[in-house]
């Protein structure tokens, strides 16, 4: 019988390098003839599209509701719970209500709160899960993650939601699943220098209010990171992303000789 993959997952404030590091972690598996496959979140079909969309666009089309009808009709077929659909539900609710009106801001999300926004990530994650994730796991395939929920739990506080309302989505969208990671990188770096990397590669954003929210982030990661580790939920290890990526790189193979997973 085929061992299952393993699910390992890289977390990080934006510019910490958690994706350049997961993919060059990625050919270092492969090197070593382990099966891999890159994934991230949110993803390019039912509601991680939607999250695209909201998040680049400042109108909302009819297009985007039908996505969104037709992705919520996927979710009311699955075993998740009623709550849960009641969420997502006054979502497209709410988004019926602004249709055709303009975000003053940059995006639409703007019109949702924290824990809507995260509410319909984690609608994203489950079908990630059930379509993606678990059946490549199933065939021996290891997966790399590029953002999973960690991310979702630090975004919400940073825009002013709690950790109670973070771990209370967590549960209805994927209790279920009861699914965790195998192990959770957190790439760790201080905000100004995730700054610094950000302005090499972009431009046309606020610097200061990049910097205030890169902070609020990175406090809001510390914070659910410290919660998980107290609760035992599962491993995550705290890795020094101002390393360069060879260095990084034999440090990741190192952990995973140590929990016996190469």
């Amino acid at each position: 019988m085929k061992p299952k993959g393993k699910f390992i997952v890289f977390e990080g404030i934006d510019g910490a390098g958690k994706t350049t590091l997961a993919r060059n972690f990625l050919e270092e598996l492969k090197k070593r003839k382990v099966p891999a496959f890159f994934n991230k979140e949110p993803t390019d079909f039912f509601f991680g599209e939607i999250i695209h969309y909201l998040l680049k666009e400042n109108r909302l089309d009819n297009k985007l509701i039908l996505n969104f009808e037709k992705s919520f009709s996927k979710l009311k077929k699955e075993k998740v719970e009623n709550k849960f659909l009641r969420i997502i539900n006054e979502i497209l609710v709410k988004l019926r209500k602004i249709k055709n009106k303009t975000s003053s801001n940059k995006d639409l999300m703007d019109f949702l709160s924290p824990f809507q926004e995260q509410s319909l990530f984690f609608a994203d994650r489950y079908f990630d899960l059930k379509i993606n994730i678990l059946p490549k796991i199933k065939k021996g395939i290891w997966i790399i993650q590029d953002r999973y929920e960690l991310s979702s739990g630090a975004y919400l506080i940073a825009r002013g939601g709690s950790l109670k309302e973070f771990l209370k989505i967590r549960n209805l969208a994927l209790k279920n699943f009861n699914f965790k990671p195998d192990l959770n990188f957190f790439i760790e770096v201080n905000p100004e220098i995730a700054l610094s990397r950000i302005q090499k590669n972009r431009k046309n954003f606020d610097r200061n209010e990049k910097k205030k929210f890169l902070k609020k982030t990175s406090k809001a990661y510390k914070k659910i990171i410290n919660y998980f580790n107290k609760q035992k939920i599962y491993p995550i290890v705290v890795i020094d992303g101002t390393k360069d990526i060879k260095t990084l790189s034999r440090e990741l193979i190192f952990y995973l000789e140590k929990m016996n997973f190469l």
